[in-house]
């Protein structure tokens, strides 16, 4: 029987054709140390690799340790205290005389005027609010006299009776 040709145009091999001579020889006791001497060269590939892991990680911590060495943590302090700084100017509560400072006799004036607020409830707020009242009805008005006259000329004097 004619055995059929592989795509390559050789012949197959069997196995049952080869003869058995021995072809290799092998050292004295190869087999025997044969696992010894995996094992020792997979224990050092390992040793090799975790060095090898270790100085990338050592590496690693120094290209981030810059930014967040002793440089990151000023920048990240000051970068805080700069926010906090911020929130305190901007949600700060003027006191009083600051913000009346900035409001004009005649808006003060006007103001009382279109309100309903009595001259008896004026007087019962600035004394319950500790307010020298005697000081302050004795102090020489900021106006001139021109001004005060006219002021008592337009004012009409049935409404205040």
């Amino acid at each position: 029987m004619e055995t059929p040709l592989d795509p390559s145009g050789k012949t197959p091999i069997k196995l049952e054709n080869l003869s058995k001579q021995t072809v290799f020889t092998v050292p004295e006791g190869y087999f025997d140390a044969l696992p010894t001497l995996i094992q020792t060269r997979v224990a050092q590939t390992r040793v090799a690799q975790t060095r090898v892991a270790q100085t990338r990680v050592a590496q690693t911590r120094r290209q981030v340790g810059f930014s967040f060495g002793w440089v990151g943590r000023t920048v990240a302090f000051a970068s805080v205290v700069l926010v906090l700084l911020g929130a305190w100017w901007f949600n700060r509560t003027p006191t009083a005389p600051a913000t009346l400072a900035t409001v004009s006799n005649q808006e003060i004036i006007t103001y009382l005027e279109e309100s309903d607020i009595t001259q008896q409830e004026l007087i019962e707020t600035a004394s319950s609010a500790g307010f020298p009242l005697e000081e302050a009805l004795f102090q020489p008005l900021d106006i001139s006299e021109d001004e005060l006259r006219r002021h008592v000329d337009e004012t009409d004097m049935e409404d205040l009776i």
